[in-house]
């Protein structure tokens, strides 16, 4: 195969685990022999690429004024591939911003520039629409069209595939099942002395991923005298506000048995997040996309309890010698699972965990996922 020119990665997410994704991709393609110019913001990532179009980031904190800040970075985005793009240098987007129709504009500025898009598809529809209840199925049907617009989808699991053919009638040659490459933390730190379990629940606090529930679960397991605690680290997005209002308000004040961390956790401080936790918490629901906590859980052998829509590919998370969440992911599904998980012995979790994380890395590491990609986009013909 001939080397193309180079590859266009544009990404509007920022120190995320979207970010993270985007920036580890462009390394290994970069690796791979494929000179890579990436438009996006500032990651706090190490980045070896040929070249790097920084974009600013907006500057409100809410409201329109972000709305409007947002706005302008994707038409900045879509600048950049107007100067960059050509026939001869794909343009890869990395998941597209919850606010249509302006963050369309790269795909748009691609398609003048007669650039062939890769998109690679994280949420099929953002987890809060953002149009008046009214207009929701315009803003769905605009997230459909542009998928339609692009020349290779990629996804991170099968029933986003199929979901793209049956829903937004993408053709199936032009859609690929890959997978979501691994988050290996340095310096995570095991604590063996303690007697007591520790979940953690970690990332954005939103009501798909249960967190209300996990705390109800908690408690009622130490109102059974059973040893375990549960540490929260993230942030809510501005409009699940009130939903982590409502989970605080559930947390007893001064209880030992709760960590609560409420805020972005930084790459810095992911090893001490991570450090001392028997177990990721994840009974997620509604879930079509990767879980990026799942994975970082995986990839850095800390067991994980989760429900199925906690996916994660290469490795099955259903064969560990514990219980997974049930489906309803409600408080007492979450009770009984962790109770399953407490009646293993440690030794054998971590085995368990250790295994897993060994096959993932082995199936599922960034350098394959770019050659996947690459093979891809050779078979539909991107570069002359």
């Amino acid at each position: 195969m001939t080397a193309p020119q180079s590859l266009i990665i544009a990404t509007e997410a920022n120190g995320s685990g979207m970010g993270r994704f985007a920036v580890e991709l462009a390394n290994a393609l970069e690796a791979a022999g494929y000179p890579v110019t990436m438009v996006a913001r500032a990651q706090p990532y190490p980045l070896s690429i040929t070249r790097q179009v920084t974009i600013s980031p907006p500057t409100a904190l809410g409201g329109w004024r972000k709305m409007l800040g947002l706005a302008r970075q994707s038409l900045a985005i879509a600048a950049a591939v107007l100067r960059e793009a050509g026939p001869g240098r794909p343009l890869l987007l990395v998941h597209i911003a919850p606010t249509v129709p302006v963050s369309l504009a790269p795909i748009i500025a691609a398609r003048l520039k007669r650039a062939r898009i890769v998109l690679s598809l994280h949420d099929f529809y953002p987890h809060t629409l953002r149009f008046p209840r009214a207009l929701r199925g315009l803003e769905r049907w605009l997230y459909r069209v542009a998928y339609r617009c692009c020349d290779l989808v990629v996804t991170n699991n099968g029933a986003q595939s199929l979901r793209l053919s049956a829903e937004a009638k993408v053709p199936a040659r032009q859609v690929r099942t890959l997978f979501h490459g691994p988050f290996v933390i340095v310096g995570l730190a095991r604590d063996d002395r303690r007697d007591e379990l520790r979940l953690l629940v970690f990332g954005s606090l939103r009501p798909n991923k249960r967190v209300l529930e996990a705390i109800r679960a908690v408690r009622q397991l130490r109102a059974e005298g059973v040893k375990v605690s549960l540490r929260i680290a993230g942030a809510p997005r501005r409009e699940d506000a009130a939903y982590w209002a409502r989970c605080a308000a559930e947390i007893p004040p001064g209880d030992p048995g709760f960590d609560i961390q409420p805020r972005f956790v930084a790459d810095d401080d992911l090893a001490g997040v991570l450090s001392g936790v028997d177990a990721m918490l994840c009974p997620y629901v509604g879930f079509d996309s990767q879980s990026g906590v799942a994975v970082t859980g995986v990839s850095n052998a800390v067991p994980v309890i989760a429900t199925a829509a906690a996916r994660v590919a290469h490795v099955d998370l259903a064969a560990a010698p514990w219980p997974q969440v049930a489906d309803a992911a409600d408080a007492a599904a979450i009770v009984q699972a962790v109770r399953g998980f407490i009646a293993i012995p440690a030794h054998d979790r971590q085995a368990f965990a250790a295994d897993l994380q060994r096959s993932f890395l082995a199936a599922a590491g960034w350098d394959t996922l770019a050659a996947r990609m690459v093979e891809a986009m050779h078979e539909l013909a991107f570069w002359p």
